[in-house]
């Protein structure tokens, strides 16, 4: 299973964040894939098996929220909101999934051509973690193998960036 995942509020949602959403049904195989989508203070409903709604607030708010206690400054910035919302919610989906093949997908990113049944084994080949960027990291659409022996060190990582190490993680009191 390819776990696809993606966060957008209300505004992104009626911006771009649907369009992704309609392009990624029309465009993705019908098994093999899920849409996890984590919305924040809005919520919508679908048809389709293949979509899984969370709400951020319940899911991610509480790391969101002790973050900006601790970076006082940082927080201020608001690019750096933005990426520490998505980081938050790429760790929650980690969690929340913990195996299989993860992709995450910025929410204004839309699908012209169908998306071969393979690509993600494709593009991501025996790797813990893959994405596009020649120079550098870029962060919009990032594949990751939840079993490869490698995510684990990276993910612990990652984590300590953003989570307080004696938060206990939304969903697990």
């Amino acid at each position: 299973m390819i776990h696809c995942v993606t966060s957008m509020n209300e505004g992104y949602f009626n911006g771009v964040g649907k369009l992704m959403i309609k392009t990624w049904l029309m465009r993705f195989p019908d098994e093999g894939y899920t849409l996890h989508l984590y919305l924040e203070d809005f919520t919508i409903t679908t048809n389709d098996s293949r979509v899984k709604i969370y709400d951020w607030n319940t899911e991610v708010g509480q790391w969101y929220d002790a973050w900006q206690i601790k970076n006082k400054t940082d927080h201020k910035n608001p690019r750096r909101r933005r990426f520490t919302k998505k980081a938050l919610t790429q760790i929650r989906a980690w969690n929340n999934i913990n195996t299989g093949n993860f992709l995450w997908i910025d929410a204004d990113i839309l699908f012209l051509k169908p998306v071969a049944k393979d690509f993600f084994n494709i593009v991501l080949e025996n790797f813990p973690l893959a994405c596009w960027g020649q120079f550098e990291f870029e962060s919009g659409t990032v594949f990751i193998n939840l079993d490869h022996k490698d995510f684990q060190p990276i993910k612990k990582l990652y984590e300590n960036i953003y989570i307080e190490t004696k938060q206990t993680p939304p969903g697990q009191r």
